[in-house]
């Protein structure tokens, strides 16, 4: 059974639930970070380089779906 938060990343590269609660995987999509919080995502740790482009703001896609909560 997958669980609410690994469906939320659909299509994510390398997208994995290794411990309950807790989505591993490459780049997600804004759509994808809108999903994760609304299953009830709360926290994303984003490791890439602070060069790299994110091609959409990414903290402003967390803090918007906090908000419609």
């Amino acid at each position: 059974m997958t669980s609410a938060l690994l469906s939320a990343f659909s299509g994510l590269t390398n997208a994995a639930e290794p411990v309950a609660g807790w989505v591993t995987g490459g780049q997600p999509t804004e759509k994808q970070l809108s999903a994760f919080k609304a299953a009830g995502g709360e926290v994303v740790l984003d490791n890439r380089d602070t060069m790299e482009p994110r091609g959409f703001d990414e903290p402003a896609v967390m803090a918007l779906s906090r908000s419609t909560r």
